[in-house]
């Protein structure tokens, strides 16, 4: 007769196994032999969520003095501060090939910001930089209006070039990606160091996120 052996029949311990499927892979903690991250420690999940903010804030910002398209290829810039970041605080090794390629990426997203310093084409401004200079030259002459008051006569500040607002717009958004790779890098690391459900990660990361925002702009408002 059959016995215990019998591939047909298996064993108890493999029925009482769950299968992994792709879909429990977020509910499943991602280094289950780690230490846990709970309590107070999920304080951790700040930093990440405070670099976040601080990238996406300057990146709308850049945004508001480059065109669409030099915002998305200076964007290119993340993956080499990302490189430098994970070889100083993660202590990973990046071949020779590795560093070339960094070196081809940032030499493309040089070039990017370049031609559009150099270009002066007012297409190439978009917008929402046009209504908030607006905004800006409105708020200068309320300004003016009050110091003339005062006998004084200051001349109304000149329009900057198109060069000008293309190269902070890009130092921005390359400022930007600095705070983004900080992201990555110190997600990893807690990663690596506790064990936490990714989806906890995501909803812990959100409340920090959406705390720091709503006391930001409680502050900012004042």
């Amino acid at each position: 007769g059959p016995t215990a052996e019998d591939p047909l029949l298996g064993n108890e311990e493999d029925h009482d196994e769950e299968p992994t499927t792709p879909l429990a892979a977020p509910l499943l903690p991602s280094h289950p032999e780690s230490r846990e991250l709970s309590g107070w420690k999920v304080v951790y999940l700040a930093l990440p969520a405070c670099c976040d903010i601080a990238g996406t804030t300057l990146m709308n910002v850049g945004l508001l003095f480059v065109a669409a398209s030099i915002y998305q290829m200076t964007r290119g810039a993340l993956v080499l501060f990302v490189g430098l970041f994970s070889v100083l605080f993660l202590r990973r090794h990046l071949g020779l090939y590795k560093w070339f390629a960094l070196f081809i990426v940032v030499a493309g997203v040089a070039i990017v910001g370049l031609a559009g310093a150099i270009a002066k084409d007012q297409k190439a401004v978009p917008s929402t930089l046009a209504a908030v200079h607006n905004e800006m030259r409105s708020q200068v002459k309320a300004g003016i209006s009050i110091l003339r008051e005062r006998r004084l006569d200051p001349q109304a500040p000149e329009e900057l070039p198109i060069a000008v607002r293309t190269v902070v717009g890009v130092l921005l958004i390359a400022a930007a990606q600095i705070f983004t790779a900080a992201q990555f890098v110190v997600e990893e690391n807690i990663m690596e160091k506790y064990s936490l459900e990714p989806l906890k990660a995501v909803g812990w990361e959100g409340i920090w996120g959406f705390l720091v925002t709503v006391i930001g702009m409680v502050i900012l408002h004042f």
